[in-house]
């Protein structure tokens, strides 16, 4: 399931960045502090704004950035639940936000970085925060899995969810 859901998603990725940017760099160079200043901050920004009128530029700017850089590397695992059944009006914003803010938790925590159950957990409580907004705005359409991790957030078990959760998804 986690390499489908993988697939998939990089799939995307690579199909929005290169819809945006026309190619991809033939040789990587690595990120700047000033670039990954700007990542950090676009998605902090995105995780307490995701339908700020700038919010796709933001997306944009950070796919290009993790696709090209080659000393961050971000794992994506199966966290998120099932995906919903047909189109959802958010569901694609808050996994990206995963993404974007386990990129910002390797930054802002380079010693942390190799260590998947921190970085995952960063990514996921930035999901979480995305969904709870686009929740407010549109309650018909909560995601079932969604909610019960901000319930396991909101008692103070997800961590030690995360440990097991880590480990059977991201193979």
């Amino acid at each position: 399931m986690a390499s489908r859901f993988s697939t998939i998603v990089v799939t995307c990725i690579l199909a929005g960045a290169l819809s945006s940017s026309g190619t991809l760099s033939a040789k990587p160079k690595k990120s700047t502090p000033e670039e990954r200043a700007k990542a950090v901050q676009l998605g902090r920004e995105l995780e307490a704004q995701p339908a700020s009128e700038d919010a796709v530029e933001k997306r944009r700017w950070l796919i290009d950035f993790y696709q090209r850089v080659p000393d961050i590397t971000i794992t994506v695992c199966d966290l998120l639940g099932p995906f919903p059944k047909g189109e959802h009006p958010y569901f694609s914003y808050v996994l990206a936000q995963s993404m974007f803010s386990s990129g910002a938790f390797m930054i802002e925590h380079p010693d942390q970085a190799s260590d998947q159950v921190a970085v995952q957990t960063a990514g996921v409580e930035g999901a979480l925060k995305v969904y709870e907004i686009f929740v407010k705005a549109m309650p018909e359409d909560r995601l079932p899995f969604l909610d019960s991790l901000l319930a396991k957030r909101g008692d103070g078990s997800l961590r030690a969810y995360m440990q097991d959760a880590v480990s059977k998804g991201c193979k």
